[in-house]
């Protein structure tokens, strides 16, 4: 995007933004102590990143998966404060005298990826309530089990239940 654009990358790593395993679900991505993105937050609060500056981010939702109530205000923030924001997807720039339409695509766009985001916490969270279920029933969750015990198959090869491993219970 910089080259395409005329625009210089920053090389200092004081400057340079990574989260790793950050939620924008659950917020930790803004909210963690650790966060690059709060630490940036805080750097364009404290006006040290200075204005007209860009925040290139692969889309919209790496800024937050909140409910868009939650994430605007936070975007709207970068905007008063002179941050470009360039979501290198769609190609949009977002900047502080932004069209109203642009403003209505980022919130639709923080709405969609809400609505993903709360989408899958729903399937994962069935789907491990029906693993647990199957569980107390004396079917394997995984491939994961206690030394003491092990798992059965049928003939399909499909886990059907434990048995004793006798192995186990010899003390060295």
């Amino acid at each position: 995007y910089c080259a395409e654009n005329v625009l210089q990358l920053v090389d200092d790593a004081e400057y340079t933004f990574l989260d790793r395993a950050k939620s924008g679900w659950d917020g930790s991505n803004i909210y963690d102590d650790d966060s690059e993105l709060r630490r940036f937050y805080e750097l364009v609060k404290a006006k040290a990143i200075p204005e007209g500056s860009y925040l290139i981010v692969e889309s919209l939702d790496r800024l937050s998966r909140q409910h868009p109530r939650d994430a605007l205000p936070r975007f709207l923030d970068l905007l008063n404060a002179n941050i470009n924001v360039v979501s290198v997807n769609d190609g949009r720039v977002y900047r502080k005298d932004a069209h109203q339409l642009d403003l209505i695509v980022s919130i639709m766009e923080m709405a969609r990826s809400f609505s993903e985001s709360e989408h899958k916490s729903i399937r994962v969270s069935k789907a491990w309530k029906d693993k647990q279920e199957s569980a107390r029933k004396g079917m394997p969750l995984g491939r994961t089990k206690p030394a003491w015990l092990d798992i059965v198959y049928d003939a399909d090869k499909q886990p059907i239940g434990f048995e004793l491993n006798v192995l186990a219970n010899v003390v060295c």
